[in-house]
Formats: structure tokens, sequence, C-alpha cells
């Protein structure tokens, strides 16, 4: 009887330790998934975070605006806007007012959404004037293979917009056609309104086509300014050039 007892105990005995042994090696197991799923959890995190800080470096939204944000009512008219990011100095936005100058818009979008000013510059900084970009030559000789109709004073457009600091414009040949302007265009530094030529006509106002102003962002123009004004003019060395990484449409806008 006694032997029966001994060979009755010694399987469950060993049913029992191996029942425990089994449990183990899952829990263990649950243990090393659970903890390399926290590991490469916070590893994603500190990617995500490190990409974000490079992409984002010196990029984010600058502040200020053109007067006209505030003065300008721009009700029943056709606003478009787009966002315009400077490689390392941050990124603006630009309010088009189409029914101002609606051909010199509707180029300009068109160029925005081939993407063509992705990647171009900065190419003339005048100090206390305009900073001037869009050129892909970066020389002040570039030019897109549309031009577009002068909409300013010397050419029969009553243009509304004036050269205020903040406002962008289509830059052009003064000496050419009303009609020469393709891709070229500057933002005011300052403002240029009742500045005349040297017969005394308007000459910012009345023959460049202002076709919007910024509405957030005018802390990054000035930082270019600042930065390049010891040029004075055109900055022949292409490499110094501040980069516009992209302009594109943006769907809407709202005051910050």
């Amino acid at each position: 009887m006694s032997n029966k007892k001994r060979r009755n105990l010694k399987p469950d005995n060993m049913k029992s330790q191996g029942a425990e042994t089994e449990a183990a090696k899952k829990a263990k197991t649950k243990k090393i998934v659970i903890l390399t799923a926290c590991a490469l959890a916070v590893l994603i995190a500190v990617l995500g975070i490190a990409f974000a800080c490079i992409y984002n470096s010196g990029e984010e939204m600058g502040t200020g605006a053109c007067e006209y944000l505030e003065t300008r009512d721009i009700s029943g008219r056709d606003i478009k806007y787009v966002e315009m990011c400077v490689e390392d100095y941050g990124k603006i936005v630009i309010l088009l007012d189409a029914t101002n100058t609606p051909k010199t818009v509707e180029n300009f979008l068109n160029l925005v959404n081939q993407k063509f000013y992705d990647g171009l510059t900065f190419h003339n900084v005048i100090k206390d004037t305009l900073i001037q970009g869009g050129d892909p030559l970066g020389t002040g000789y570039g030019e897109s293979t549309h031009p577009v109709k002068g909409e300013f004073a010397i050419n029969g457009w009553n243009n509304e917009i004036l050269h205020k600091r903040g406002v962008i414009s289509m830059a052009r040949d003064i000496n050419a056609d009303c009609d020469s302007a393709t891709c070229q265009f500057f933002i005011c530094t300052e403002d240029l309104t009742g500045i005349m030529d040297k017969y005394e006509t308007p000459f910012y106002d009345g023959n460049f086509a202002a076709f919007g102003y910024v509405v957030e962002g005018m802390s990054v123009i000035d930082r270019i300014a600042e930065d390049y004004e010891q040029y004075n003019g055109v900055i022949e060395d292409k490499t110094k050039q501040p980069v516009i990484k992209y302009i594109r449409q943006l769907s809407s806008w709202s005051k910050p």
C-alpha cells in the first residue's frame, strides 16, 4: 500500500511543478513583450521629438503683420492666402486680393501650385526698402514663361493697395514694357508710399502691381532685412541668399 501511495504522489507532484514552470515562462515572456513595447514606444517618441526639432528649427510662424490687416475691409472680396517658409527664418502668411489684381494673383498662384518658388531665394535686399525674390536664376534677370498684365496706375489700372510696410508686389524692369513682370516679387520692409521718381510721379504705387500683404509673420521679413542689410542690393554669392523652402496655397486662414 505504501508503494502505491508513493507511485501515486510522484506523478501528481511532477505535474504541479511542470504547470508552475509553464506559468512562469508565460509570465516572463509577457513581461519581456511589455518591456519591449514600452522601450519601442519611448524610442519612437524620442525620435519623433528629435525630428520635429530638426524640421522646425528656426522655421516656426513669425509674428506681426502689415497695417492693412487692421485697417482694410476685405468683405465681399476674392481673397486667397499663401504660406511661405524661409529656411532657417520661419513662416509667413500672405493675403492675396484677387479683386484688386486678378491677373497678378492668378499668375502668382499658378506658379505657387506648380511649386515654382520652392527652393528659390531672396536675391536682393535693399536696406529700409524691400527684399526681393522668386528669381529662378538668383541674379535679378530670371523669369518664368508667362508675363502678366501690369495692374497699376501708369498701365491704366486702379490698384487700391499702396506700397506699405508688409505689402507684396510684382517686380519688373522699370524701363521695359508695363506687362513685363513674370515671377519675381518683393515685400516692402518700410512704407514706400509717396516716394517719387525723377519726374515727380509716384514710383512704387504707380509703377508696380501690389497684390497682397503679410497678415502673419512680418518678423521673418524683418530678420532677413536685418541679416542682409550690409549688401544693400543683389547678394552676388548665391550660397548666401535666403532660401524659400516653399510657398503653398492655404484653404483658409484665421487671425491668431
